[in-house]
Order: structure tokens, then sequence, then C-alpha cells
């Protein structure tokens, strides 16, 4: 997905582009993909990146209104060496941007099993060393607790459900 940004003709110009990255070959997904019926949607794990690019040489629109042709924009990528600084606080945001998903993927998806076998307080015990073998803060652990177990009890009346029938 590619955007282009022009706020006017005589104002600076940015480039935003969407990056979408879906990876197909999964050596974790063979389980999965083995068992998947034909008619089930196809997963994928995947991310997405934006890569702004913006014209630090539009300072003056001199080159526009003299219709400058040999005038190029250089696009210039935000430089991570300037703009980050790699340190716990850094990393702890990049984790929980991508806590969410692991939350879904592999907590919610791959504890269905264990939920349905042996019910809802062996799941909170698998999800609770899940979370410490990742190094999950303890905040946030306090947090994301009440949300498996919830989720949990939701899915086993499901699961139930579904064995009933």
């Amino acid at each position: 997905f590619h955007e282009k940004v022009e706020l006017s003709r005589f104002s600076d110009t940015n480039e935003r582009w969407l990056c979408i990255i879906h990876v197909h070959h999964d050596e974790t997904f063979k389980k999965y993909l083995k068992q998947k019926n034909q008619s089930d949607m196809t997963l994928f794990r995947g991310f997405c990146i934006r890569l702004d690019f913006q014209d630090d040489n539009l300072s003056s629109d001199h080159h526009i209104l003299e219709g400058d042709t040999n005038y190029q924009a250089t696009p210039k990528l935000n430089n991570l060496s300037e703009n980050c600084e790699y340190t716990n606080e850094k990393s702890l945001l990049l984790k929980m941007k991508f806590l969410p998903y692991k939350v879904r993927t592999f907590i919610c998806r791959n504890g269905l099993e264990i939920l349905s076998r042996s019910g809802v307080d062996t799941f909170d015990h698998w999800a609770q060393e899940l979370m410490r073998k990742w190094a999950i803060s303890p905040q946030s652990c306090i947090k994301w607790i009440p949300f498996f177990h919830s989720w949990a009890v939701y899915a086993k009346t499901i699961l139930d459900d579904l064995t009933d029938r």
C-alpha cells in the first residue's frame, strides 16, 4: 500500500509507504497447515512497517516558481541512530507493540488444546508460565492474567458446547 501526501503545490511533499509483510513459509505453522481444512482461512505471520520520506530541500519554493526542471527531491529516511536509543525503554515499547500478537497467537490459539483437555485452571497456569518465560514484566502480567482467565472461561463454554454436539 502506498500513499503519497502532497499538502499543496508550494508546500513540502511527504511520501509515506506502508509495507505489509506476510511470511508465507514459516516452519512454526507446519502443524496448523497440515491440520487445516480446505475451507479454513489460511493463516500467515505478518507485520507492517512504515517508511516516511521527507524532503528537507523544500525549505523555500524558489525552484518551483522558477521552473527548475533539474531539481529533484531527495527522500530521507529517518536516521535510526539519531532517533532511537536502544534502551530498555525502547525494548519495552517494541515488546508491548508485539505482545497483543504474541498473546493471540501463542496463548489464546495455541492454548485451546490445553483448555479443552485440562480446563481453565491448567490453562491459567500454562499462560502464566509462558509470560514468565517471555520475561513479561510483573505489572503487565497483573494486567494480562484477568484477561486470560476471562477468555479461558468464555472459550471453555464454547469448546464444551462443540463437544456436546
